[in-house]
């Protein structure tokens, strides 16, 4: 394999990810959507989680130079998105909690996102989570070479998830890109010299909101077309609850007192 030349200075010490790399040195699952029971990967130093949304310590530290608290943003957002109603506090004495912001009747399930009451149209479900990183550098690496910084027991799992392509490294090379852009989002920020742009990645570090573009469930055939037929009311009942019976977008993102947070999932 022959690599181009010409690479130079940080970038391309960006392009050779080394064991403390952020994030893939941290990630424990090779999925969008890390559920309560497996939890986020614990912090490391200088990362920043608010309402599940880790950001890498250059966005940050730039976050924290705006001026803009992350407790009053995030509170601001889950306010307007009516997923609280209780009284703002004072940063330094309740700050919001590092874990994700979900509707409470959303759970995970083998066809996808689902909601265990019937929901208004138009109804707030979640802030997307996942990893923020600048997008013109670390964002390239990790999509490039992230692999290589994953923790032995992720490797395995790519090892594993590459095994129909080949056996070796080269086969996780080829699969790796591809996952970490099937669950790659566009954050709303603002372009600078160097970095360019943010962009969230939900590989590792994803929430529930991700099992609305999770791959395992497109193109399969709805529950209730494997299961025996059901009669009278109980087959209404089933196709209400399994089949699909809404839409879900991502809405644009929220400025609150000046600062960003990422799209948030609205169901219709």
């Amino acid at each position: 394999m022959v690599e181009a030349a010409g690479h130079v200075g940080a970038a391309a010490e960006l392009a050779s990810p080394g064991p403390q790399q952020l994030p893939a040195s941290s990630i424990t699952l090779l999925h969008g959507c890390l559920t309560p029971s497996v939890g986020l990967p614990p912090l490391q130093r200088g990362e920043l989680r608010r309402c599940g949304t880790t950001f890498h310590p250059e966005p940050a530290e730039r976050g924290h130079q705006g001026g803009v608290p992350p407790e009053v943003v995030c509170y601001g957002v889950a306010r307007l998105l009516g997923l609280t109603s209780a009284l703002a506090q004072p940063a330094r004495v309740s700050p919001l909690p590092e874990g994700p912001v979900a509707h409470p009747c959303l759970q995970p399930h083998p066809e996808g996102l689902c909601s265990a009451q019937r929901l208004p149209a138009g109804e707030a479900l979640a802030v997307v989570g996942g990893y923020v990183l600048p997008a013109l550098t670390h964002g390239l690496a990790f999509v490039a070479r992230g692999h290589e910084a994953l923790p032995p027991a992720a490797r395995g799992q790519l090892r594993r998830l590459s095994a129909p392509v080949g056996e070796d490294e080269a086969a996780e090379g080829l699969l790796w890109p591809a996952l970490a852009r099937l669950w790659r989002l566009p954050f709303p920020s603002v372009t600078t010299p160097g970095s360019g742009g943010l962009e969230l990645h939900q590989l590792g570090y994803g929430s529930l909101a991700a099992l609305v573009a999770d791959p395992r469930v497109w193109g399969q055939p709805s529950a209730s077309a494997a299961r025996p037929a059901a009669s009278g009311g109980d087959e209404e009942e089933e196709a209400s609850a399994l089949n699909t019976n809404c839409t879900v977008s991502l809405d644009a993102g929220l400025v609150v007192q000046g600062a960003v947070m990422h799209d948030n999932v609205i169901g219709s």
